[in-house]
């Protein structure tokens, strides 16, 4: 049997030597290239969208829609002269598809094979399911308002 002293030593060298130090520049330069905000992306439009939720993996959509819905403001942040409303068109269809991965998201299509049997499993997802639980007179209603006076947002 050998030392405690010395057992103790070697272990607490080893972790040490496991352990990375990081400035904080450091780690912040390195979070801001993973979320895509070092720099801007050179390509906007369709290429350049798709590559960004290529890049980020995903992008969390939000109802809630002040100054953007939460996609486009994500975009916004790292795609050169994205416009208000571009985001979805350059992305649907083809390209992304809209998955419940804890919040509603939109996910990369090349992931969609990965997803589809999950998304069979899931019946509470599915737009038919999802309408059928409605009154159809209450989507009636909310059809017939966009019709007559147009989409429209919150405080506009």
């Amino acid at each position: 049997m050998g030392c405690c002293a010395c057992e103790g030593q070697v272990r607490d060298d080893a972790v040490r030597a496991q352990v990375l130090e990081l400035q904080p520049e450091q780690v912040r330069r390195a979070l801001l290239s993973r979320l895509g905000l070092r720099q801007r992306a050179r390509e906007g439009g369709e290429g350049g969208a798709r590559q960004l939720l290529r890049q980020l993996r995903h992008i969390q959509l939000d109802p809630l829609d002040v100054l953007g819905q939460n996609a486009e403001l994500v975009a916004f942040a790292r795609l050169p002269g994205l416009k208000r409303g571009e985001l979805f068109g350059h992305l649907l269809p083809g390209g992304a598809f809209e998955h419940f991965a804890k919040e509603a998201c939109l996910l990369p299509a090349e992931y969609f094979p990965a997803y589809r049997d999950r998304a069979v499993q899931a019946p509470w997802w599915r737009l038919g399911d999802r309408l059928a639980r409605l009154d159809a007179g209450l989507i009636q209603d909310v059809l017939d308002e966009v019709r007559d006076r147009g989409p429209s947002a919150p405080g506009i």
